[in-house]
């Protein structure tokens, strides 16, 4: 969302973020990480699992 997207430009980060889905069709939830202001590349963090 725009909130989302204003979230990641001001603070390199956002909560955590649900509905992605992988290759392999699995859902999950991550954040978003702005790697490098400069070029602008986009990661995902993922929270440490509960075992």
């Amino acid at each position: 969302s725009i909130s989302d997207a204003e979230i990641l430009i001001s603070k390199g980060k956002t909560g955590v973020l649900a509905g992605f889905v992988s290759k392999s069709k699995r859902k999950f939830s991550a954040m978003l990480k702005l790697d490098e202001a400069s070029t602008g590349n986009v990661t995902f963090e993922f929270e440490d699992r509960k075992n």
